[in-house]
């Protein structure tokens, strides 16, 4: 089938001319158009040929609204070599003759640059570009689209400086130049990997996963089961994002640790003072606390941390500190725990220390007590309990 279109001599008024780029689209202005007439669909054209107009690589039309007006052409990749036309024609869609102006060539300013975006592997997926063309400092968004049996996974490009993904969305700010992006995609890996699951005390609770191995991609999903008295802190895991419960799977084995909690704490309100005391001509130093429990609380790991105030926010003194006890965990609501401070050499009277409860490895700032002892006090007392320290 073929249509006959031949030049109108009626139209030789007519014209175009490029106004502008925004947003991805071209607008072409234009005048002394024909208009739809006795059911004659009137066109505003445009096509892109070579540089020697021997190839149309490109056709579209809008309705020709109006004489004299504007069109938004949205046009794909176009070579630097490329050309564009614009004509007002005919397009009735029947087997009749239809009428053309002649072609008006439309130059596209150097400000306007192409974006070309394309797929590392057309067989593995592909990607598409809000703008063909855009003026620097306009933002252009991809969109990438993976076929099944493979995955995104990022954009680049070494035309922009930053290249922002979320999910399969990409977005730049159009530099001034022409932009080339490749949206990379490889096939999903089919291994199954192993999911290991743990507690930080087994007497707290326990966690069970819905699937001992997955794929890549696969969501599993954790359950953890507190003892009466403890609850969960949080999952912990090095190498996935734990959205509430769930993570999606990556090309690797995992571990995931449940981490619970006592329901219990101290009360640094009903603490005893702190004591500096000499016993057998031993300083000793005993910060004291009321503590809260929810019966059936696991306590597996109780005490405190005393250390020198001045290496308080000093991480490896942290991790050796003075003193650690290890009470009885059944201690019932309201006992009162100590913790003491031994043998104090006496190049440290005079030392403020500090000292941080904590249970099952969860410190109470809260309840952070210091004190000192006093060199003269504990000569002067040998045998007698000290007042409480400053």
């Amino acid at each position: 089938e073929w249509k006959l279109t031949l030049k109108d001599k009626d139209r030789s008024n007519f014209n175009a001319s490029y106004t502008e780029i925004s947003e991805g689209k071209i607008k072409i202005s234009y005048s002394d158009a024909k208009t739809t007439v006795n059911n004659a669909n009137e066109k505003i054209s445009y096509i892109i040929t070579d540089k020697d107009q021997t190839e149309i690589k490109y056709y579209g039309a809008q309705i020709a609204a109006s004489e004299t007006g504007s069109v938004n052409i949205t046009l794909p990749t176009i070579a630097d070599t490329d050309r564009l036309f614009v004509f007002n024609e005919q397009a009735n869609g029947d087997c009749k003759t239809d009428y053309a102006s002649e072609l008006k060539e439309v130059i596209i300013p150097a400000d306007g640059f192409a974006v070309t975006a394309n797929a590392n592997d057309n067989n593995m997926g592909s990607v598409t570009s809000s703008k063909a063309i855009a003026n620097a400092g306009e933002t252009v968004t991809l969109t990438a689209t993976a076929k099944e049996g493979y995955r995104f996974t990022g954009f680049t490009s070494d035309d922009v400086d930053e290249l922002w993904t979320s999910g399969n969305k990409g977005m730049f700010t159009m530099p001034n130049k022409d932009v080339t992006v490749t949206a990379n995609f490889e096939a999903v890996s089919q291994t199954e990997h192993t999911i290991t699951v743990s507690t930080n005390f087994s007497g707290m609770g326990s966690v069970t996963v819905d699937k001992s191995t997955a794929k890549i991609g696969e969501v599993v999903t954790l359950t953890a089961n507190p003892n009466p008295g403890n609850e969960l802190a949080e999952f912990i895991c090095a190498d996935v994002e734990i959205n509430g419960n769930q993570f999606v799977m990556i090309d690797k084995d995992i571990s995931v640790v449940a981490m619970f909690k006592a329901n219990a704490s101290f009360e640094n309100n009903t603490s005893t003072p702190i004591q500096a005391q000499k016993d057998n001509g031993t300083a000793i130093l005993r910060f004291m606390w009321g503590l809260n429990k929810t019966d059936g609380a696991y306590l597996a790991n109780i005490g405190a941390y005393i250390i020198p105030w001045n290496l308080f926010d000093n991480k490896e003194a942290a991790a050796t500190p003075s003193v650690v006890l290890v009470p009885n965990p059944n201690m019932a609501s309201g006992n009162t725990f100590s913790a003491d401070y031994v043998n104090i050499p006496e190049n440290a009277f005079g030392t403020n220390f500090c000292a941080i409860p904590f249970i099952n490895g969860t410190f109470f700032a809260n309840a952070l007590l210091y004190g000192n002892v006093n060199q003269y006090d504990v000569n002067k007392n040998k045998n007698q309990d000290q007042s409480p320290a400053e």
